[in-house]
Formats: C-alpha cells, sequence, structure tokens
C-alpha cells in the first residue's frame, strides 16, 4: 500500500467531475490518511484548509476519516 499518493484520489475526483457529479466528502482510512500525509501535495492542501482537524478539506472537498485501516472512496 506503499504507492498512495494524491494522484489516486485525483483520479477518482477527476471521474466524478468527468460525469458532472460533484463530490461531498472523501472517506478515507485511518492508515491511508498517515500514507498520504507524506504526499507533500496533498498534505499542504489538506493542512492549509483548515486549523481544525475536523473540518480538513482537499481540493475543496470535505474528509471524513473512517476506523477502517485502508479505505479510499470520494462520494
Amino acid at each position: 500500500m506503499q504507492h498512495i499518493n494524491s494522484d489516486l484520489i485525483d483520479t477518482e475526483i477527476n471521474i466524478c467531475e468527468k460525469f458532472k457529479i460533484k463530490p461531498s466528502k472523501i472517506i478515507i482510512g485511518y492508515q491511508t490518511y498517515d500514507l498520504l500525509m507524506h504526499d507533500p501535495i496533498f498534505s499542504d492542501q489538506v493542512l492549509r484548509s483548515s486549523a481544525n482537524p475536523n473540518k480538513r478539506r482537499y481540493r475543496n472537498i470535505r474528509i471524513k476519516l473512517t476506523q477502517r485501516a485502508f479505505q479510499i472512496e470520494v462520494v
């Protein structure tokens, strides 16, 4: 699972936008989130989005953390 980076989420978001679907949230497992925070593009956008960790966003889409270890879902 070390190959997880922001490109994976960007691809999912772009697919949604291609079909004119506005994603409302990104559901991320806690270990996936940890791996993504090592990606400078992802971490920079997330950390600058809000001082409150409960209101973090990526590309203006709300992030929801889950208890599942490895999960990425754009809803």
